[in-house]
């Protein structure tokens, strides 16, 4: 009986040596899905990889443009604000009048004193809000022109 169960115990033994010490045909199936497995993963990481540098440099080629369009609506602005100001210089307003006229001179220069450049902007939305500034900047500075071309028609 000894000598069945040792020999039963060996032969155990012996099955575990060769089936967890010896790489067999299910290891080396293991090893190949594995292979597979991250093969994939690492092409699919790299896919997206460049999915996202694509979508970057996309969305960075529209806020340059954008940007454009910020740097244009501001020569305009700075145009408009110089002409104004020189043709204000010898013309008198009531003091109300003046003052709005003067807050609105004000606030243009203030807003083109210090540009945000296209590194302050996240995204198109925050550099069309700063077109929309600008647009609306002008559109007082449109204003004040008129009011000025009117009195200068009333003089003559």
């Amino acid at each position: 009986m000894r000598k069945v169960v040792s020999v039963l115990l060996l032969l155990v033994i012996a099955e575990g040596v060769y089936y967890y010490l010896i790489p067999g045909k299910d290891a080396q199936k293991q090893s190949l899905t594995q292979e597979k497995v991250s093969g994939t993963v690492t092409e699919k990481t790299e896919t997206l990889k460049q999915k996202v540098e694509n979508d970057q440099e996309i969305k960075l080629q529209k806020m340059q443009a954008r940007y454009a369009d910020l740097k244009e609506s501001r020569k305009k602005t700075r145009r408009l604000l110089s002409r104004l100001s020189s043709r204000l210089r010898h013309t008198e307003f009531p003091p109300e009048q003046a003052r709005k006229i003067s807050q609105k001179m004000r606030r243009a220069n203030y807003q083109l004193k210090n540009p945000k450049l296209l590194g302050a902007f996240s995204d198109i939305q925050e550099i069309e809000h700063e077109i929309e500034k600008f647009n609306d900047i002008n559109a007082k500075l449109d204003e004040i022109k008129k009011l000025l071309d009117a009195k200068r028609k009333n003089k003559s």
